[in-house]
């Protein structure tokens, strides 16, 4: 991240504001939704993951100073993502009240206390060399797991917020080789996430496409040639 704090910080919070707010009134405008739904939906499409990034920096393959910004990105507004659509799903549910903000706080309260440990952990371990080389795999996967569970226990969707906390710390741990560790997760990510799309692709009805007229392409009209813009360029 080191260089490239300014952009990433700037894509994650204005950049991520200005995508909820055109896509909260795409939302309104074209596919005239309430505006609970509206922002719901505003929430969720701003959210750039490494699923649908990686995957397409490996084709268009990018200056490496575009690459880390949007790779960071990507990682970074996932958690973000997830606690506002949380929040967004709390006030159309049962509206503005205290208990949203309870719920915000008790969700990056526990997803970021519980990922910093695990990365401590998990660090610790790996430092010492008290993991064998063929169970480090292993030992990673059943600590994020761990993580993830723990932080969903205690606060509804924590645990996205928890795992990217502890990547993150990991990323920015000195002397720590995890090189075999990133290329077994480079290969369960080729899996999982082909997996993922193809099930997700076979779920869609198509029908259901049909019920929201010209509004719909109006609609990633504004997502790819208006939002996306005016967040990067802001």
């Amino acid at each position: 991240i080191h260089g490239l704090r300014g952009p990433i910080l700037n894509l994650v919070t204005l950049g991520a504001a200005i995508n909820i707010f055109v896509l909260t009134a795409a939302a309104l405008y074209f596919l005239r939704a309430p505006f609970g739904i509206a922002l719901l939906i505003g929430t969720i499409a701003s959210v750039t993951g490494p699923t649908v990034v990686v995957p397409m920096l490996r084709a268009i393959r990018p200056t490496p100073a575009i690459d880390k910004v949007l790779r960071w990105e990507g990682i970074i507004i996932d958690p973000i993502g997830a606690i506002l659509a949380v929040i967004a799903l709390e006030f159309v549910l049962k509206g503005y009240n205290n208990h949203t903000w309870w719920v915000l706080g008790e969700l990056i309260l526990s997803g970021t206390a519980i990922g910093a440990f695990a990365a401590l952990l998990l660090g610790g371990l790996l430092k010492r060399h008290l993991v064998p080389w063929y169970l480090r795999n292993v030992v990673t996967l059943a600590i994020l797991f761990s993580a993830f569970t723990a932080s969903n226990m205690l606060a509804h969707e924590a645990g996205l917020l928890a795992v990217t906390v502890m990547g993150v710390m990991l990323a920015n741990m000195r002397d720590l080789d995890m090189e075999d560790v990133l290329n077994f997760k480079e290969s369960l990510t080729v899996l999982l996430v082909s997996l993922l799309f193809i099930i997700l692709a076979a779920r869609l009805d198509l029908g259901s496409f049909e019920s929201l007229g010209w509004g719909f392409p109006l609609f990633l009209a504004a997502v790819f040639l208006l939002a996306r813009p005016m967040a990067v360029f802001a």
